[in-house]
C-alpha cells in the first residue's frame, strides 16, 4: 500500500465498525429511505452524483444502489450521475483507485459548478 493509503487508514476518524447507537439509527432511517413521499421532498433538479464499488455490502453489490437510483428517477429528479467502480467495495475514497474516484467526483462537481454559474 502507498503511504497516502496508510495514513487514510490511520485516520482517527475512521473507525473498524458501526456502534449499537450507529448501526441503530442507520436501520430506522430505511423506511424513510424508502419512502416515496419523503423521495419527492427532494429539490427535482439537485444534482445527486452516486458512486460505489461492485463490491460494496452495503449497496448490495450494486443491487440497492441501482434501486436507490431508481426510487430518485420515479420520484421525478432528474439530474442524477454516477460511476460504478469494478471489485470497490464501501468507501471507494480508500480504495486503491482512490486517484480515479477523486478525479471523477471533481469533474462531476466541476460540471455541476459550470451550469449553475
Amino acid at each position: 500500500m502507498s503511504d497516502g493509503v496508510l495514513s487514510r487508514i490511520a485516520d482517527p476518524l475512521c473507525f473498524p465498525s458501526l456502534t449499537a447507537r450507529s448501526m441503530e439509527f442507520f436501520v430506522d432511517a430505511f423506511p424513510r429511505l424508502a419512502d416515496p413521499s419523503e423521495i419527492r421532498k427532494v429539490q427535482e433538479d439537485l444534482p445527486i452524483y452516486i458512486f460505489s464499488g461492485s463490491d460494496d455490502p452495503v449497496g448490495q453489490k450494486l443491487a440497492g444502489v441501482r434501486v436507490l437510483i431508481d426510487r430518485y428517477r420515479s420520484a421525478g429528479i432528474t439530474s442524477i450521475a454516477h460511476d460504478f467502480y469494478q471489485g470497490g467495495r464501501h468507501e471507494m475514497l480508500h480504495e486503491l483507485n482512490c486517484r480515479d474516484v477523486i478525479t471523477n467526483l471533481l469533474v462531476w462537481i466541476s460540471g455541476v459548478v459550470q451550469t449553475r454559474l
